[in-house]
């Protein structure tokens, strides 16, 4: 198109220079001739160039929403299809930032399976990744709004809750606790009745200034508390002063 654009240019130019010294009415004709050649040429030039531009805009349409498709299945658990651990990276970062402009409160709740190596070797992989699912559904059913849950690894769990403190925070991890603690294992290809799971939850709220790495740090320490307190229970760090219940 560039090219045409230069090659009409010098068209127009010669025109210009032949009209100041045309003479006869055949030579006046050539002229506009020559013109009119130049100019049907130019059209199409644009028309075709316009077409391209057009299919190059609808696959880069195209392209920037399977790009968009595949960093959210890059972002997400294949088996529960909650956010994985980068995802969740993600999602801390910009609610930490959230909490330290808004100056709101944010808490973070690190979830493990009870005993799940004994359950996933005693009843095979396929019942662990069912258990997995369940524990998902549970945290899932329970949160809202911008509330992110994350299978953090393996059998653990992480949670993060903008606009809560740890008093909201260690009611909704009750919830989950219990709800997670009322399912029925059942093998699904013999409806066999397998028991039930538990899971122990530690949850710790978000300090301004403090890093992630903190944060997690603090709630995996309310963890461990919860494990070794006989597990299946939530356990957290007391409640800061001044904050209100904002969930």
């Amino acid at each position: 198109a560039g090219n045409e654009g230069v090659r009409y240019a010098k068209a127009l130019d010669t025109a210009s220079g032949a009209l100041r010294a045309v003479g006869t009415g055949d030579q006046l004709k050539g002229i506009i001739s020559n013109l009119v050649e130049h100019t049907h040429r130019m059209v199409e030039q644009n028309r075709a160039a316009n077409a391209r531009l057009s299919e190059s805009g609808d696959e880069i349409a195209t392209l920037k929403a399977r790009m968009a498709e595949v960093r959210e299945e890059a972002l997400k658990d294949p088996l529960t299809g909650l956010v994985n651990r980068r995802g969740f990276a993600e999602s801390m970062t910009a609610a930490m930032r959230d909490a330290a402009e808004d100056n709101t409160p944010l808490s973070l709740l690190m979830l493990d399976i009870d005993n799940f190596k004994q359950f996933n070797d005693q009843h095979g992989h396929q019942i662990g990744d069912q258990v997995i699912c369940l524990v998902a559904d549970c945290a899932k059913a329970n949160i809202k709004g911008r509330d992110t849950a994350s299978r953090y690894g393996g059998e653990e769990f992480a949670i993060l809750l903008p606009n809560t403190n740890i008093t909201g925070a260690k009611q909704l991890a009750e919830q989950i606790r219990k709800a997670v603690a009322n399912q029925k294992i059942v093998r699904k290809s013999t409806r066999q009745q397998l028991g039930t799971v538990t899971v122990s939850i530690g949850v710790a709220q978000y300090r301004p200034g403090e890093s992630d790495e903190a944060l997690s740090a603090r709630a995996d320490a309310a963890l461990y508390v919860a494990k070794n307190g006989g597990r299946n229970q939530v356990k957290g760090e007391a409640p800061l002063r001044r904050e209100m219940a904002l969930r």
